[in-house]
């Protein structure tokens, strides 16, 4: 099993620096895959779940992890003012 791992680590660090060819073979994947479909006039419903997925994965990777306008409203943010952390003195 290491073996295998190793070699698939190793093919993935080799053809890292071709960006063009992974994105023409992934666009011959999804017109094979879609071409499949409309062939067999099924699946419709998978590659719904899919393209939603896909989608999913797409916002998450342009999203920021940390919001940057909260983090903006915690150092901006006044404290209370003393009247509400204590209750009003009563003079007896």
């Amino acid at each position: 099993m290491c073996v295998f791992s190793q070699l698939y680590q190793k093919t993935l660090d080799d053809i890292t620096p071709f960006v063009a060819p992974r994105w023409v073979a992934f666009a011959v994947v999804v017109l094979l895959y879609l071409l499949r479909v409309w062939y067999a006039q099924g699946f419709y419903i998978i590659t719904y779940a899919l393209g939603i997925y896909i989608l999913n994965l797409l916002i998450a990777f342009l999203s920021p992890s940390i919001d940057p306008s909260l983090d903006l409203e915690m150092v901006t943010r006044c404290p209370p003012p003393p009247t509400q952390l204590t209750p009003p003195r009563t003079n007896t």
